[in-house]
């Protein structure tokens, strides 16, 4: 196994990072273009945040 097969913490992070630097910024330009706030795009950019992170963590997992 690799390394980051085998730790968690890792795969989580790993998933986290992928979703603060590629979903966040998505939707942020999404929600320019529709003109809605700051708040609904911090809510839904931290729902996608902690879901990327588990879906890395559980890719490691299995």
């Amino acid at each position: 196994m690799s390394g980051l097969t085998s730790n968690l913490a890792l795969g989580s992070v790993a998933g986290l990072e992928g979703g603060l630097f590629f979903v966040v910024p998505w939707l942020r330009m999404l929600a320019l273009a529709e003109r809605r706030s700051l708040q609904l795009v911090l809510l839904d950019g931290g729902y996608a945040a902690l879901a990327t992170a588990l879906m890395g963590a559980l890719l490691v997992a299995f």
